[in-house]
């Protein structure tokens, strides 16, 4: 009788002692989903704001995250998409980015800017829709130019394709950005990087 007592104490204890584990594990899979779900929540921020615009991160923890700037121009909605890459130290115009040399205006997959009507870029007809947006700087001007073919970008650019390039003067800031970023300000959309700021006018 002893023998079974015994035995049957020593199930009841190793039962006790088997679930424990299983506990912690349900514990950690709980923190692990918490986490992921606040990762992925993490994109839909909005990183900033303006007059007239705001932009969010569409893509983050890349070495230049994927954003998004949304505006208007009067009742012209405005989309931007582009990689937004940092200065890190690095002198930008004329090296990095070199002088009379097809830029993608950004970083990664190809710029794009969308008009929800038809607009004048410096004066400029251009229709509305979705456009590749490359740059040509050099030391006193930038080309800005718009190419309705999804599939070009600065390492594949084909001048037959533009559809339509405009001259800009860039103005010199006194900070320098570190984050390349596009805004909205005086009926313009500007490019902002290091200390450079690039606009180019908008209007019907």
């Amino acid at each position: 009788m002893k023998n079974v007592v015994s035995s049957i104490l020593f199930f009841a204890l190793f039962l006790v002692f088997a679930c424990q584990p299983a506990t912690s594990n349900t514990e950690e899979t709980t923190e692990e989903t918490a986490t992921e779900e606040v990762a992925t929540e993490e994109p839909t921020a909005t990183l900033a704001s303006g007059e007239g615009f705001s932009t969010q991160l569409l893509e983050g923890g890349i070495p230049s995250p994927r954003k998004e700037m949304t505006g208007t121009i009067g009742d012209v909605k405005i989309t931007v998409n582009y990689g937004s890459p940092s200065v890190k130290g690095r002198t930008i115009w004329g090296e990095l980015v070199g002088y009379d040399k097809v830029w993608r205006s950004g970083a990664n997959a190809a710029t794009t800017i969308e008009f929800s009507q038809d607009v004048k870029v410096e004066g400029k007809a251009l229709k509305a829709g979705k456009y590749v947006l490359l740059m040509m700087p050099s030391e006193e001007s930038v080309e800005v130019m718009f190419v309705n073919d999804m599939e070009q970008n600065a390492f594949n650019f084909d001048k037959k394709k533009l559809t339509l390039g405009v001259k800009v003067m860039p103005t010199l800031l006194e900070e320098s950005v570190e984050e390349l970023q596009y805004t909205i300000a005086n009926d313009a959309v500007v490019l902002q990087w290091e200390k450079w700021s690039i606009p180019f006018k908008v209007t019907k």
